[in-house]
């Protein structure tokens, strides 16, 4: 799931990019969006054990009510 970026000199794409002067406003939103997907990546993960917790609940009650 890389994001490649502009090919350096020897012609080899780069999964890095520069972001820019420490403090400079495309740093601060290079900063604000790496933060952003780690929330993302976050919400994701806990949409997935949910899931996951959900799908446990409803085999564990089909069982229950098979044994009535």
């Amino acid at each position: 799931m890389w994001q490649y970026f502009q090919q350096r000199l020897d012609g080899k794409s780069s999964r890095y990019k520069h972001l820019g002067k420490a403090g400079s406003q495309a740093y601060l939103e290079a900063v604000e969006q790496i933060f952003l997907r780690a929330k993302i990546e976050a919400l994701d993960r806990s949409i997935e054990t949910l899931n996951q917790g959900l799908k446990d609940l409803i085999e564990e009650t089909s069982k229950y009510n098979k044994d009535k």
